[in-house]
């Protein structure tokens, strides 16, 4: 499956924002370390399990904190 997953950043300072985390997140960590973004936060726009199901594994692995609304999560993800 294939999912549309982005990264936000601030040219300047580097901070940026993972807007999804996808089925998959190790492509979306190599490209933010590639990048050399330091991502701050991991969001979710929607419910859907295959963007939400991901969220706290691509937080840990970029170092990140999750945001997204309560009822948007999977019972698996806490804030």
């Amino acid at each position: 499956m294939q999912n549309l997953v982005y990264l936000l950043a601030d040219e300047g300072s580097r901070e940026s924002l993972a807007a999804e985390s996808g089925c998959e997140t190790s492509s979306m960590a190599k490209q933010a370390e590639a990048d050399g973004l330091r991502v701050k936060l991991v969001e979710s726009t929607h419910s859907h399990s295959d963007y939400t199901s991901t969220l706290d594994e691509l937080a840990a692995k970029l170092g990140a904190k999750v945001v997204a609304h309560e009822r948007s999560l999977c019972t698996t993800t806490r804030l």
